[in-house]
């Protein structure tokens, strides 16, 4: 007997303009996830749903993570299922983003998720830009660090 199973890999967070867009590890890209949900939590004291939606298969239109396919934060999604609308985001703060996806793989489903870490930290000139947050294997801990101070 066999069970569908769900590896947690890493999803990409880029800057575009100075808010989060989100896609899945480079190389998982040629396998076309699908999206099923995302999710967006503020990671700062309580924990906090930023964003969250789902899709519903066959819907509306699919979101599919291709080459440069990036889903930008508060995306108004055709067939979404809206549990949670986007919230605006904080300087400082920390965030987490799981997308919940599918994948066809030997004609057979696979469920895939990814997450990352971000924050938004404020320039001099007073916009903000992105920064995703890597763990450092060296000290054995996400590097948060490159957010600055939560404001």
């Amino acid at each position: 007997m066999s069970h569908a199973t769900s590896i947690r890999y890493e999803a990409q967070v880029l800057d575009r303009n100075g808010q989060p867009c989100f896609t899945v590890d480079q190389a998982h890209l040629t396998d076309a996830p699908r999206l099923a949900s995302i999710e967006v939590i503020a990671e700062s004291g309580q924990a906090e749903i930023a964003w969250r939606e789902f899709t519903v298969a066959g819907k509306g239109d699919t979101v599919i993570f291709l080459n440069a396919v990036c889903l930008p934060y508060g995306t108004k999604l055709e067939n979404e299922g809206a549990f949670a609308a986007p919230q605006k985001l904080t300087a400082g703060r920390h965030y987490a983003v799981m997308l919940n996806t599918d994948v066809t793989r030997g004609g057979k489903l696979e469920n895939r998720r990814y997450r990352a870490y971000f924050c938004l930290v404020q320039q001099d000139d007073g916009s903000q830009r992105v920064q995703q947050v890597s763990y450092d294997k060296a000290v054995h801990r996400w590097n948060w660090d490159a957010c600055g101070t939560v404001r």
